[in-house]
């Protein structure tokens, strides 16, 4: 088996809010593990979610990351077995934004599910990217076995059964 070697490093500034801004933060999020992707944002008060509820929920987190770095906020795996998901996914967060992170979450669950404060509410992954230069082409310059074959096009997507058929 062959390794990949990769050596990227991000310094990542942080600000944290204190106390006399009215949100309860314990130190910065962390990784939980030396290999921990991401690191964990936690919740800075306690929420009930119910059943179809979203709520924003407060990280007292802010970042400044370097130009070429941008932030992915992915949800938690615990709280997705719990019914709750971020609103929209996945978040992204841009290297020019210095405002707090806020996380969107929503309970898609059966039944209300409490946080409490400090609890991990979802995941913070650095990620290096690259800004592309659009060129419009009459034609692309290449081909591919592919084309234009969308969704399922590639084979393994479910049949959609017809609504007058019944399940």
């Amino acid at each position: 088996m062959s390794a990949l070697r990769m050596k990227f490093e991000c310094i990542a500034e942080y600000k944290g809010f204190s106390e006399s801004d009215g949100v309860a933060v314990e130190g910065p999020p962390t990784y939980a593990t030396a290999g921990a992707a991401a690191i964990d944002l936690r919740t800075t008060k306690c929420v009930t979610l119910r059943p179809g509820q979203a709520e924003p929920i407060r990280t007292g987190f802010k970042v400044a990351m370097p130009d070429g770095v941008a932030a992915l906020l992915l949800p938690r795996s615990g709280l997705g077995s719990k019914g709750i998901q971020l609103s929209n996914t996945v978040g992204l967060i841009d290297s020019d934004y210095r405002g707090e992170i806020v996380v969107m979450l929503v309970n898609r669950g059966l039944a209300s599910v409490r946080l409490l404060e400090g609890d991990r509410v979802a995941q913070l992954m650095f990620i290096p990217y690259i800004k592309a230069e659009l060129v419009e082409v009459e034609q692309f310059s290449t081909t591919t076995a592919r084309g234009e074959g969308g969704v399922g096009s590639t084979g393994g997507a479910a049949s959609v059964a017809d609504s007058s058929e019944g399940v």
